[in-house]
């Protein structure tokens, strides 16, 4: 008996005792039909224009990956199959924060500093950083630069822009893409299972 279970990145497919007939049937369930269904989900559906995490530079949507693992047991036997879909943090360090939430504080100096309104491209990517700014306003088309009421203003000749609110702790609520994507999916895993399982066990033919 194959037994299946999820949590908010995988599924696992408990493969000790399985006949290899079975397991030969989860390994390419798992690595063709459900890994990709689950990476197709997250990438168009939960990470788009209209989705949980709208896109902005791409990287969240570039670092999704799936890939299916075995997990031998005791001597050398099969014990699980495991598929994971999750994001690549080497692409996107902020990942498991857009999926897990929590609360970020500045790792250097006193404050956090926000980008708004002309620090942001359309698509609301920073176009540059508050200490790039404070270091060279001229550089970045702005006679000058000052800080008033927790906020970094650009100055040009007589105008000025606010550019970066000063926070000292930013907190970022769980999106779960990729959790959602498992809890909505589960049930269509579990019948897909049952229907691989139910074929491998039918007699092919013959008297």
């Amino acid at each position: 008996m194959i037994t299946i279970t999820t949590n908010a990145r995988q599924v696992i497919a408990d493969m000790s005792g399985v006949p290899a007939k079975l397991q030969a049937g989860a390994k390419h369930l798992l690595s063709v039909v459900i890994a990709p269904r689950l990476h197709q989900i997250v990438a168009n559906e939960k990470i788009t224009k209209g989705g949980i995490l709208e896109p902005r530079s791409g990287n969240l949507g570039r670092s999704i990956f799936s890939r299916v693992e075995e997990r031998d047991g005791l001597y050398g036997v099969l014990k699980d199959l495991v598929a994971l879909v999750g994001f690549d943090l080497s692409i996107a360090k902020y990942g498991r924060l857009q999926e897990q939430g929590g609360t970020v504080r500045p790792t250097k100096g006193q404050f956090l500093a926000i980008p708004i309104g002309n620090a942001l491209t359309d698509n609301g990517v920073p176009r540059f950083t508050a200490r790039e700014f404070m270091e060279s306003p001229g550089r970045l088309g702005y006679t000058g630069a000052f800080v008033a009421k927790g906020v970094i203003f650009g100055q040009l000749m007589k105008d000025v822009t606010p550019l970066f609110v000063l926070k000292r702790s930013v907190t970022i609520p769980a999106r779960r893409p990729l959790a959602s994507t498992l809890e909505r999916e589960t049930p269509w895993i579990t019948d897909q299972f049952d229907q691989m399982a139910q074929q491998a066990i039918e007699p092919t033919g013959g008297a």
